[in-house]
């Protein structure tokens, strides 16, 4: 059995709730393994230490731009590693002074995908289940409408 292993990162406890319960859609799995960290540092030694195939990352732990500078460090020292960094904020509007976009910034520092909050359950379901091979249960494709 292939381990998938998700790491979330949010200074939020709630918002780590929400995303950790969000993988119960896909019922009770042996083969999918959630790690949490509320700091840049905390998430960085997972990282090192586990190589998870799936990061939601907060764009704003600690400061403003935390969370671009841990997916950038990320991509420098970990360059073969295969992993998937989700930037997801509730942030989505340009500074005065920027010249680009946060989404931008966020895919420049090495992120895959730039979320916003509320994010869309079903359509990242989807993307999930694709991401990781991980069937959606029939049961939350029928409540759901997911064909």
């Amino acid at each position: 059995m292939v381990i998938k292993k998700i790491l979330i990162v949010d200074d939020r406890e709630e918002n780590r709730i929400v995303l950790q319960n969000f993988f119960s859609f896909f019922g009770k799995r042996e083969d999918i393994l959630v790690f949490t960290a509320e700091t840049s540092d905390e998430a960085y030694s997972i990282v090192l230490k586990e190589k998870p195939n799936l990061i939601f990352l907060d764009l704003q732990i600690e400061t403003r731009t935390s969370g671009i500078e841990i997916a950038r460090k990320i991509r420098e020292n970990l360059p073969d590693q295969n992993i998937t960094i989700w930037a997801i904020t509730a942030q989505t509007i340009k500074d005065y002074n920027d010249t680009e976009t946060l989404e931008e910034k966020c895919l420049k520092a090495g992120c895959n995908k730039y979320i916003t909050k509320p994010f869309d359950q079903k359509k990242l379901i989807i993307e999930v289940s694709k991401l990781l091979n991980i069937p959606i249960p029939e049961i939350v494709k029928q409540k759901m409408d997911i064909k």
